[in-house]
């Protein structure tokens, strides 16, 4: 749906070779669509929060997320709830 509406979007990925990113970057190939990757610098824990904010610094128009299990996600989702960007929960079941 997402696509439909946005057929010129680039994918902004973590480039994690399995779960969520693997169907993401696999999707994306056959949709022709670009990704970018963002892969973690450094060695210390915040790396990941460090990656989430060079991420959202690419002005997405919105967040997909697919799981909130994550400490680094709900990160992710309360930066971008901050930068006044949209969030759409994806397959979650409350």
């Amino acid at each position: 749906k997402v696509f439909e509406k946005h057929s010129d979007m680039v994918l902004l990925l973590t480039g994690q070779k399995s779960g969520v990113d693997a169907c993401a970057m696999s999707w994306a190939q056959s949709k022709g669509v670009d990704v970018v990757i963002f892969k973690l610098e450094g060695g210390a824990t915040d790396r990941y929060f460090r990656r989430n904010e060079r991420m959202l610094s690419e002005a997405p128009k919105g967040v997909l997320v697919f799981s909130e299990k994550s400490a680094f996600t709900r990160h992710a989702m309360e930066t971008a709830k901050k930068m006044g960007l949209p969030i759409k929960r994806c397959g979650l079941t409350a």
